[in-house]
């Protein structure tokens, strides 16, 4: 999957998103996306929240990425600036989606 996927790398996401790697590392999908912004002018925690909440979502609902996370596999989602410099990352995993839906989101 991830093969497939580099193969379409760089893709610009928004104005300020591009995806720039995808990897496997044994169970493990890991995104790696850079932005195009200064981290020092990014409200870093703001923007984790935010990506963090939308990520849950879109992944927890769908059916066949749960598929994904029921045999083990978990997405990590990295975010550097227009630096290089490391933002954040998100990590999502079955029991992540779980708890998602015991609190009802």
């Amino acid at each position: 999957m991830a093969n497939q996927l580099s193969k379409q790398l760089p893709q610009k996401i928004d104005e300020v998103t591009t995806l720039t790697n995808v990897i496997t590392i044994e169970q493990s999908l890991t995104y790696k996306y850079n932005l195009n912004i200064h981290k020092k002018d990014l409200p870093v925690n703001a923007f984790m929240n935010e990506m963090k909440s939308n990520l849950h979502q879109n992944l927890c609902s769908r059916k066949v990425l749960m598929q994904m996370l029921d045999i083990g596999v978990q997405f990590i989602y990295v975010y550097v600036d227009s630096d290089g410099k490391y933002i954040g990352e998100i990590y999502i995993n079955k029991k992540v989606c779980e708890k998602r839906i015991e609190n009802g989101e």
